[in-house]
């Protein structure tokens, strides 16, 4: 079914942003801490 597909790419589509997303703030996260330890 082309139904079940679509929906399976879309699933995958949104884990896999999901994912960018956490490392991507876990990377902002990492850096904040690094400029506040320079700072200080």
């Amino acid at each position: 079914m082309i139904f079940l597909k679509v929906v399976s790419i879309y699933r995958l589509k949104h884990k896999i942003r999901e994912i960018f997303y956490r490392l991507k703030s876990s990377f902002t996260f990492r850096l904040k801490i690094n400029y506040i330890i320079r700072i200080v």
